[in-house]
């Protein structure tokens, strides 16, 4: 290979680093975004109650570059009252998440943690595309998010999946594999 294709190789992957660089920064900005409407839309949304604060705890947004693992931005809020509910049971708060005296009775089967240890659990045993050059997955990683959404309406993945088919991204894949969106 002569110098001249050496020089020339070097260069473009110069700037194939820094466009990469690029990107991140702004997709690192995207994903901070992403999380805070996230948990927004659960906390504005009229019908949706919290009451231990397991659910919005376990928003996680990742991102991966190459297949390697780069961030990771969780909800940030307010710590859980207490592990998550796990049924068939009946549950009383004096004050619950949400700040109200309330009962529950809880349906779906937990291993009655707690919501932001699933969001750490979901971002290390997750397994990115090595052949994405970015990736950037949103997930509600709690055993109950699928039923609550179902039945409820209350989780937000309508709401994010309108937020995300108005940003200027070509495609948006879903994944029905425990309520993960990729993008």
């Amino acid at each position: 290979m002569s110098n001249t294709s050496s020089q020339l190789i070097k260069i473009l992957g110069e700037q194939k680093e820094r466009l990469y660089e690029k990107w991140e920064g702004r997709l690192t900005e995207f994903c901070k975004e992403l999380v805070r409407y996230a948990v927004e839309e659960r906390l504005s949304d009229p019908s949706a109650h919290n009451y231990t604060g397991n659910l919005i705890n376990s928003i996680v947004v990742m991102m991966f570059r190459e297949g390697q693992f780069t961030h990771v931005f969780e909800a940030g809020v307010r710590q859980p009252i207490t592990y998550k509910m796990s049924g068939p049971t009946k549950y009383h708060f004096t004050v619950d998440w949400d700040g109200a005296e309330s009962n529950y009775e809880a349906e779906v089967t937990t291993n009655r943690g707690f919501g932001n240890a699933d969001a750490y659990e979901f971002s290390h045993r997750y397994k990115a595309n090595p052949n994405a050059i970015f990736e950037i997955v949103l997930a509600y990683p709690v055993e109950y998010a699928e039923f609550v959404e179902n039945l409820r309406g209350t989780v937000g993945y309508a709401a994010m999946w309108e937020y995300v088919r108005h940003l200027s991204f070509e495609k948006v894949v879903s994944s029905d594999d425990r309520n993960i969106w990729l993008f």
